[in-house]
């Protein structure tokens, strides 16, 4: 009988770990216009705020998403100026800090897969603007399908809320958000164009004029922005 307490007693901790591996929720990490980290809604950073050389480093760590990215590598991006030498424990220091605030309460915290010379956020369960808008910029590569089109569109828009990591100034992540944000707009405008073709000529204008919200001096979104004022102004009159 106490054999099969014992059993039954593992048996429910089982289950019991089971679900609640099954019910944590993955951390979301949204870089575009903010950095914002939260898990069900709710923020999980001390104070509300990341500090300033974690931004950074979660920023590479997202973009650069489920790779292993070399310590040097991130050491030379977040502390340009600084002897190598004397980065070291800054950086383990760092990455020590990241790693407690994005892992879940009572877990132990994630680390990297392959050794202490690389990082990446592949042993944590996370999901990101980043990651998402990227997703919707890749279905409207060539997409003839109004309806996908529509659905990416929408999405790009409620999630591409300013440029990544607003206010950072290092040139690594410079290069990022201008990669980015063009990504971004050859997507709009390859939608803007299959909507045209649709003739759904007030859905494209509203696109239209995000995209040319967002940089007024791309040629392409200029012309596609006039073509649409064009075009309602046009289906208007008639």
């Amino acid at each position: 009988l106490l054999a099969s307490s014992a059993a039954s007693d593992v048996y429910k901790r089982q289950i019991t770990d089971a679900v609640k591996i099954e019910i944590v929720s993955p951390v979301r990490i949204n870089l575009f216009g903010r950095c914002e980290v939260t898990r069900d809604g709710k923020n999980v950073l001390p104070n509300g705020e990341l500090r300033r050389k974690a931004k950074l480093v979660l920023a590479l760590l997202v973009v650069n998403d489920g790779k292993e990215l070399p310590r040097t590598w991130i050491e030379r991006i977040v502390w340009p100026e600084s002897d190598p030498a004397c980065v070291r424990s800054s950086f383990y220091n760092l990455w020590s800090y990241i790693r407690r605030v994005l892992t879940p309460p009572d877990e132990e915290p994630f680390g990297s897969r392959r050794s202490r010379d690389t990082v990446s956020l592949a042993g944590l369960n996370y999901v990101s603007d980043v990651g998402e808008v990227h997703a919707q910029c890749l279905l409207l590569n060539g997409c003839n399908d109004p309806d996908i089109c529509k659905r990416a569109l929408g999405e790009i828009e409620r999630l591409y809320c300013g440029p990544l990591l607003p206010g950072a100034q290092n040139d690594q992540i410079d290069a990022y958000r201008i990669t980015y944000q063009n990504r971004v707009l050859d997507a709009l405008v390859d939608g803007v164009r299959a909507l045209i073709r649709a003739n759904d000529l007030r859905l494209a204008q509203h696109y239209a004029e995000f995209a040319f919200g967002i940089d007024q001096t791309r040629e392409d979104v200029v012309y596609q922005y006039m073509n649409c004022l064009l075009y309602t102004s046009d289906a208007a009159d008639e």
